[in-house]
């Protein structure tokens, strides 16, 4: 699914912005376009975490909207 980049777009050249010395410099409207400029909504169905692996894993299920 393709994510908007209205409000995303600014905020993400924001934080961006301190890559400029290296000669990455977005603009706001970098994310724009029919493909969303590579912008996407992943919604995750499983997620595992842990602090001390593998003593601790936690495994995360989320229902499908």
């Amino acid at each position: 699914m393709r994510a908007e980049p209205d409000e995303l777009g600014a905020r993400l050249a924001d934080a961006f912005r301190k890559y400029a010395a290296d000669g990455y410099e977005p603009g706001p409207d970098s994310w724009a376009g029919a493909d969303g400029g590579g912008l996407r909504v992943i919604t995750p169905v499983r997620v595992l975490a842990w602090v001390d692996f593998p003593k601790d894993c936690t495994r995360f299920t989320f229902d499908r909207v």
